[in-house]
């Protein structure tokens, strides 16, 4: 406190700068030093001279402000490379958004995406994008989130499928399979009728046994990548003759 006639005995708080106040011991100082307080509060010094009775200053504010909290992510996003869209939001944090920092290298460098949202939106990726999210409270130091990822997955490939096969007789076995596949087999697929309709056949392998198909059959296989959508091969035929007579 500055300009007093008269010496300080004492300062003193309160909470809304108004009664009550309440005094501080051994604080019958000039200068009032304030070390890890946790609320805020509002202060002024008492000064008395001499005889003469008491006065108090005018209060002056000292806010405390929470430190800052960049809280959590909401959870990783799976895309499919290509057009996509997908949105990670920042939870429970304590003060504002001040930047997202965005990589598609997890040990390389950050660069600032100037987006000061409480969201992320991430759109027509081709990569793996990884994301933290910088929060800040008032005076308070900066603080920077866990890591969130954006997965971007290659589109689905069914590759490239083999066994076309001929048969002139009921008695026969083999098997039709795929090569060079993006993604895992969802389930085969046959079909008698020339491909009007087709029927499925719950299997993840890579190739697909028959035997002894009794009418010109075709084949084909569903496969999936991740999050994107199916992809279906193309078709195989096992063709299937009557045998010969001789009549």
């Amino acid at each position: 406190v500055n300009a007093t006639v008269g010496e300080v005995s004492a300062w003193q708080y309160s909470t809304t700068g108004y009664m009550p106040w309440s005094s501080m011991s051994n604080s019958a100082t000039d200068t009032l030093e304030l070390t890890n307080i946790t609320a805020s509060l509002y202060y002024r010094a008492v000064v008395k001279n001499g005889v003469c009775a008491e006065a108090t200053s005018a209060y002056l504010p000292v806010e405390v402000t929470p430190k800052s909290d960049a809280g959590k992510l909401s959870k990783n996003l799976e895309l499919c490379a290509g057009t996509n869209f997908g949105v990670i939001k920042v939870n429970n944090h304590t003060g504002s958004v001040v930047d997202w920092l965005e990589t598609s290298d997890v040990n390389g460098s950050w660069t600032s995406s100037a987006n000061t949202s409480e969201a992320y939106e991430a759109q027509n990726l081709t990569e793996n994008l990884y994301l933290k999210v910088v929060v800040k409270n008032g005076v308070c130091e900066a603080d920077t989130s866990d890591l969130g990822i954006v997965e971007v997955a290659t589109p689905s490939d069914a590759g490239k499928i083999y066994g076309d096969e001929s048969y002139c007789s009921i008695i026969n076995d083999g098997e039709v399979y795929l090569k060079d596949l993006i993604g895992e087999v969802i389930n085969w697929e046959s079909s008698t009728d020339g491909g009007n309709s087709w029927t499925e056949h719950v299997s993840d392998k890579t190739n697909y046994t028959y035997k002894n198909v009794s009418t010109t059959t075709l084949y084909r296989a569903v496969v999936r990548n991740k999050v994107c959508p199916n992809a279906t091969s193309d078709i195989v035929q096992i063709n299937v003759a009557d045998a010969s007579v001789a009549g």
